[in-house]
C-alpha cells in the first residue's frame, strides 16, 4: 500500500497528458483498501494526519476537488474506502461536513465550486450504492436535506442534475428495507423437468406471489423522495428523466401494495410528465430488484 499511496500523494491532480497513471493508481488503491483487517495495523508509530486512514482520506478529497479526468476513479475509491467499518466511523462525519459545504446553496457558483458540487454528488452516489444500509440509515436524513437544499435542479449542468436524481433515488432505497414486494410478478418455473411434469402449466404460486403485505415502517421522507423523483420526470434531458423513472420504479418496488397507487395512476402521469417516463418506470417496477 505504501508505494501506491506515496505516488498518489505526489502525482499532480491536473495532469492531462499522463492522466492514465493517476487513474490506474486510484483504481489500484481502491482494491488495496479492501484488505480484510483493521487499517490501524499499517500505521506503526504514525499519528494524526500521517496515519494510513487520514492519508488515504486526504488523497480522496484531493482528487475529488481536482475535477480532472480521474474524478470518476476518485469517487469509486472514496466509496470503497468510506464503506469500510473502521473508516466509516472515523471519517464519514468529516466527509459529510465537506460535502455539505461543497453543496451549500448559492445563486452563482464559480467553476471550482461547481466542480466540488459535482464531486460531492458523485461520491454520495457511489457510497450509497456500495455502502451498508445499517451504516447509512442514520445519515440518510441529513444527506437528503443537504441535496434538497443544494438547489441541484436549478443548475444548468445536466451532470449535476443527473447525479442529484441518482442520490435522491438511492437515499430512498436506504429508507426502505431491501425486500421484494409480494404484489410483484414472479417468473414461472425455470426447470424444464418440472414444466414437463406439470404438463407445461406452471403452478399459480410460481406466477404471482401471494398478496400478503407485511407491516413495514415507512418514514416520512419516502414521500418527499418520490415527489422529488416525480419532478425529475419533467427534466429536459432524456437521461435524467429515465434515471428518475428508474428511481420511482425501484423505490415503489419496495413498498407494500397500499403505498403503490403512484404506479396505478399512469394515465394522469402521461399528461403531466409525458408518455415514455411513466411507462419506463412501470417496466422497472415489474423487473427483478436491482439497486445499481
Amino acid at each position: 500500500m505504501e508505494p501506491v499511496l506515496s505516488m498518489l500523494e505526489k502525482i499532480p491532480v491536473q495532469q492531462h497528458e499522463d492522466w492514465e497513471a493517476g487513474y490506474v493508481l486510484l483504481l489500484w488503491m481502491s482494491i488495496i483498501v479492501k484488505i480484510p483487517f483493521d487499517m490501524c495495523r499499517l500505521d506503526g508509530s504514525a499519528t494524526g494526519e500521517r496515519t494510513a486512514i487520514r492519508r488515504i482520506y486526504n488523497v480522496c478529497l484531493r482528487f475529488l476537488r481536482g475535477g480532472s479526468t480521474v474524478s470518476a476513479a476518485a469517487a469509486y475509491l472514496t466509496s470503497c474506502f468510506m464503506t469500510r467499518t473502521d473508516v466509516f466511523k472515523a471519517c464519514f462525519p468529516d466527509f459529510i461536513s465537506w460535502c455539505s459545504e461543497a453543496m451549500s446553496p448559492k445563486e452563482e457558483r464559480t467553476a471550482e465550486e461547481e466542480r466540488n458540487f459535482l464531486a460531492a454528488l458523485s461520491a454520495f452516489s457511489v457510497i450509497l450504492k456500495h455502502g451498508k444500509r445499517d451504516d447509512l440509515y442514520m445519515y440518510a436524513p441529513l444527506m437528503f436535506k443537504t441535496v434538497l437544499d443544494s438547489g441541484y435542479k436549478s443548475t444548468k449542468n445536466s451532470l449535476i442534475r443527473k447525479f442529484g436524481i441518482k442520490v435522491v433515488q438511492r437515499i430512498g432505497l436506504v429508507f426502505l428495507k431491501p425486500k421484494v414486494a409480494s404484489w410483484r410478478y414472479k417468473r414461472g418455473s425455470r426447470s424444464l423437468a418440472e414444466n414437463l411434469k406439470s404438463g407445461g402449466v406452471a403452478p399459480e404460486s410460481n406466477i404471482l406471489l401471494d398478496d400478503v403485505d407485511e407491516d413495514v415502517e415507512v418514514v416520512e421522507e419516502v414521500e418527499d423522495v418520490i415527489e422529488e423523483l416525480m419532478q425529475g420526470l419533467k427534466d429536459a434531458e432524456t437521461t435524467i428523466r429515465w434515471s428518475a423513472a428508474k428511481g420511482i420504479g425501484r423505490v415503489t418496488g419496495r413498498l407494500i401494495t397500499m403505498f403503490c397507487t403512484i404506479v396505478s395512476s399512469l394515465e394522469p402521469m402521461k399528461a403531466v410528465y409525458g408518455f415514455k417516463s411513466p411507462n419506463f418506470m412501470l417496466k422497472v417496477t415489474i423487473k427483478p430488484d436491482r439497486t445499481s
